[in-house]
């Protein structure tokens, strides 16, 4: 079974799974006990839970109420699953609906699950087409005071918002992402095969907006203020994660002999995304 949620559908999914809030005679303790891998009732089971998808989901807002514990999802998800359990979260960068899982699970102790959050940052309407044109032609002239950029930024999100948390049903990049998802073509099977600096370059070059500085400025300027560094795992070489005194993020990764491999940088409207990405190479390839 591959279960795919949009909006309050992922509260209802996350309530069901994992909330420790019922009654004993609640029916969501049927629909565990048919997930249940080991179930007593069941034991000739053909119901296996093998991935979860959520688009524009409100969980971690909900979870205020709910209060469900990284312990509680480590413990559910072991009983619905022999191996860990894939979730993809989806999250247009204009839904003001959505918002990530990851803080909600966020746990040492979370071995049950394997969670990947992608930003979508696809224009979902003329006007926020419009805006993201007319910031990046501003962006080009240095005339024009950095105020006037960021609100257009803002207006650029402002105007997704009215189409934003709909828009996974259009999108053919949602559509992609999913089938991958259920197929197993995911980031998992790829942490296993190349090295971890190989594996950030190659994530980071597909976060929307990031730009390649090929002048790899990072090998001579130190003006940036870190925001995080982080050491891979295998010491392949490491992620620097800054901002510098324009307000523009940047991110460059070195490799175990400290030589520059990659220098980028994203816009405003861009930055939840690259900061999500870096998040992600922490959790995954950094120690």
């Amino acid at each position: 079974m591959h279960i795919i949620t949009h909006s309050l559908g992922t509260v209802i999914l996350w309530d069901i799974l994992f909330s420790d809030k019922f009654e004993a005679n609640d029916p969501a303790f049927k629909i565990r006990d048919i997930l249940n891998k080991s179930s007593v009732d069941l034991p000739d089971r053909k119901i296996h839970l093998k991935s979860i998808t959520t688009m524009g989901s409100p969980i971690s807002l909900f979870n205020i109420m709910l209060e469900v514990k990284p312990q509680q999802v480590n413990f559910l998800a072991q009983q619905y699953t022999s191996q860990k359990l894939n979730w993809l979260n989806l999250i247009h960068g204009s839904d003001i609906i959505a918002y990530p899982i990851h803080p909600v699970l966020d746990s040492q102790d979370l071995s049950s699950l394997f969670l990947t959050e992608e930003y979508l940052q696809e224009n979902v309407n003329p006007l926020e087409a419009t805006l993201e044109q007319l910031s990046e032609l501003l962006n080009r002239k240095s005339a024009y005071p950095q105020e006037i950029t960021n609100i257009l930024s803002y207006a650029q999100v402002a105007a997704g918002s009215l189409n934003a948390h709909t828009y996974y049903w259009k999108s053919d990049r949602v559509a992609y992402l999913i089938v991958n998802h259920i197929l197993e073509q995911h980031n998992e099977q790829v942490l296993n095969q190349t090295l971890c600096i190989q594996q950030a370059i190659q994530r980071l070059k597909q976060v929307p907006g990031f730009t390649e500085d090929q002048m790899k400025l990072s090998e001579t300027l130190s003006l940036d203020k870190n925001i995080s560094k982080i050491n891979f795992k295998d010491q392949s070489g490491y992620l620097v994660f800054s901002k510098n005194f324009l307000g523009i993020h940047n991110v460059y990764i070195f490799d175990h002999q400290d030589r520059a491999c990659l220098a980028g940088y994203v816009g405003l409207i861009h930055v939840p995304g690259l900061k999500q990405e870096v998040e992600f190479i922490q959790r995954e390839l950094g120690v």
